[in-house]
């Protein structure tokens, strides 16, 4: 069953396709993600899809998390690369964002998120992005990487700020098992009178806009809606919610 949140109803289109959007929590290539990651992987309707992860965010430890990444999807049967964008001069270079092109799901790890928007805003690198979503294939962002892919983005030691904007009016807290409820208030408070704040545990995603511009949970934990009015509503893994107009 499908239930409605007070917000806009938002879909992606291009002659009729759309692209998926999943936002994950964060701790992205562990074994309590599997299950989740082959739903997403089935959502593509590929036997088998290619991944390239975008390791930007992992600005400590970027060959780590790429090495994680691909033995991962290995793992699930699924080849992957590493787009090692590392510096904004990387995200401005053709011949490495041409695998964000070739791709058919980019996944952007966890981070640091300021690091991530810095080096990605403005350049080749976000126009694939983009791209990617507008020919209707599957971007996954975890943690840092989903903070991204929202309209905007905060944290403990970080303001609301704009981000990517590829769903408008949402704001993504990754880690909602950790985030004291004080700050929920607090970043919600802070959201415009028609904005959304979606609060994501580790090992979980929603993913959406389906064909009727429905999001879908996945994985172990939860989802909480939270909407500047004060509403604010928890899904758990295979339900759905709509980002409905006012």
């Amino acid at each position: 069953m499908v239930s409605h949140v007070t917000l806009i109803l938002w879909r992606m289109t291009n002659n009729g396709a759309g692209g998926l959007i999943a936002f994950m929590g964060g701790n992205e290539f562990r074994p309590n993600c599997r299950d989740m990651d082959k739903a997403l992987l089935s959502m593509t309707g590929l036997n088998q899809p290619s991944a390239v992860i975008i390791t930007t965010a992992a600005d400590e430890y970027p060959q780590l998390a790429a090495q994680n990444g691909i033995t991962y999807f290995k793992s699930l049967g699924i080849k992957a690369s590493a787009a090692m964008i590392l510096h904004r001069s990387d995200a401005e270079q053709a011949a490495l964002v041409q695998s964000l092109h070739d791709a058919d799901i980019l996944y952007l790890t966890g981070g640091n998120p300021v690091y991530l928007l810095q080096t990605l805003v403005g350049t080749l690198a976000e126009d694939a992005i983009r791209e990617h979503v507008r020919r209707g294939k599957l971007i996954v962002g975890s943690s840092a990487g989903a903070m991204l892919l929202a309209d905007k983005m905060a944290s403990r030691r970080l303001n609301w700020q704009k981000a990517l904007g590829l769903i408008p009016r949402v704001g993504v807290l990754p880690h909602f098992e950790d985030v004291p409820r004080d700050e929920i208030e607090e970043r919600r408070k802070e959201l415009e009178e028609t904005a959304v704040l979606l609060a994501i545990d580790t090992a979980t995603c929603c993913v959406g806009p389906n064909v009727e511009g429905g999001w879908q949970v996945l994985g172990e934990g939860r989802v909480g809606v939270y909407l500047a009015s004060g509403e604010e509503t928890i899904y758990r893994t295979r339900e759905q919610f709509l980002l409905a107009s006012v």
